[in-house]
């Protein structure tokens, strides 16, 4: 979660304001704050695709939330999934070599790394849909995935399950120090921006910074 908070700089800004009522002051500043939430969060997704070499930003986009501002309560947050995303969205490229088939990703763009024993495939799930990703035999325990190379149980009993490979989440990418940089820097900028301009809307151009 990212939180919107600029006290410092409204405290700034207000001094240029001091005629305006507190109602009015508490709407511009919520509406300014909203609008720089949106706009950081347009810039996070423009620099995730800048670092990581994901195939399809809306991956991403579509699990950041936005909690708006209002005037009783001036912040604005943004909210990230954490569930990790699959690894079929870095552009997975098999291979073959020593006889075994290998799977390489590129998760971080410039850094590509091979997975042995996994594979792409198409596998239908238990509501009956149709699923292509990026697999391995094994599962998750915890956030790590636990590979099996043999059998558990004896032949001719069900065995060797299949799991869907994940990578970072977009709450991870959104922490990134580069990410957040960029985000810091959009937000603030914009937010005074707009700030300004609702407010000398306001007082039909008087106390002008």
């Amino acid at each position: 979660m990212i939180t919107f908070e600029v006290d410092k700089a409204l405290e700034e800004l207000k001094q240029g304001f001091a005629k305006v009522k507190k109602a009015e002051m508490g709407q511009v500043t919520a509406k300014a704050l909203n609008a720089a939430m949106r706009t950081a969060r347009a810039a996070a997704g423009k620099e995730i695709m800048r670092i990581y070499n994901i195939s399809d930003l809306s991956v991403v986009t579509s699990k950041l939330r936005g909690r708006s501002a209002r005037p009783g309560d001036l912040t604005a947050r943004l909210y990230a999934d954490r569930l990790g995303i699959q690894l079929k969205n870095f552009a997975p490229a098999s291979s073959l070599g020593d006889r075994k088939a290998y799977v390489s990703i590129e998760v971080r763009r410039g850094t590509r790394k091979t997975m042995r024993g996994a594979f792409v495939s198409k596998v239908r799930s238990g509501a009956g849909n149709e699923l292509t990703g990026l697999f391995a035999r094994g599962g998750y325990k915890g956030r790590e995935f636990a590979f099996r190379t043999k059998r558990v149980v004896p032949y001719p009993a069900p065995d060797m399950p299949i799991g869907l490979l994940r990578t970072t989440s977009p709450f991870s990418m959104l922490g990134d120090a580069q990410v957040q940089a960029r985000i810091d820097s959009v937000s603030q900028d914009h937010f005074v921006k707009v700030f300004r301009k609702e407010m000398n809307n306001l007082i039909k151009g008087q106390g002008n910074l």
